[in-house]
Order: structure tokens, then C-alpha cells, then sequence
């Protein structure tokens, strides 16, 4: 994902008012938003709850769980990293807009 910031000198910027401004904010962020997806864990029979959230950035992925926060190279990783105590699958909310 790369990151966008126009930058404008001060003699140049564009007349754009607040509400302009703020759909342009909007419409980047909507562009590069990533993807998120939780881990989830099977908990007796079909029965399920959900051990962690994450961000897909396309490139790598932040995974934020009970008393952590960590960076992997992708959400496999990050899958990866809770199969080791607990049987997970990983389910896709939605897809990242930004990723590489």
C-alpha cells in the first residue's frame, strides 16, 4: 500500500471549501481502507467466538487480541500465529481497497 499526501504550497493550494475537503478525505480513505478479519476459534459443538480482529493491508497485516497487538507479513501469518494454541479459521469481513 502506498500512501497518498498532496501537498500543496500555501501560494497554490486549491479553493476548495471544508465540505470539498472533506469529501476528498473521505474518498482517499475509502480507497485505501484495509481489509479486516477476524479469528475465530470453534468452542464446543458449532459453537464460536472470536479471538481476534485484524487488518489486511495488502502487504501485511496488524492483529489486535486479548492483551496484544502484532504485525505479520500477511493474515495466513497472522493465522497462523493463534493456531498455535486453538484450532482457528479466519473469516473476511472484506476485502482491503489499498493492498499491494
Amino acid at each position: 500500500m502506498t500512501s497518498e499526501l498532496v501537498q500543496f504550497p500555501t501560494s497554490e493550494a486549491p479553493g476548495w471549501d471544508e465540505a470539498e475537503f472533506q469529501r476528498l478525505l473521505v474518498g482517499l480513505a475509502a480507497a485505501h481502507a484495509p481489509g479486516r478479519f477476524a479469528i475465530c476459534t470453534e468452542v464446543g459443538l458449532r459453537d464460536a467466538e472470536i479471538i481476534a480482529w485484524g487488518l489486511d493491508f495488502g502487504n501485511g497485516a496488524v492483529v489486535i487480541g486479548p492483551g496484544m497487538v502484532a504485525r505479520c507479513g500477511s493474515v495466513e501469518r497472522a493465522g497462523l500465529l493463534f493456531g498455535r494454541a486453538w484450532p482457528v479459521r479466519l473469516v473476511r469481513v472484506d476485502p482491503p481497497n489499498g493492498g499491494a
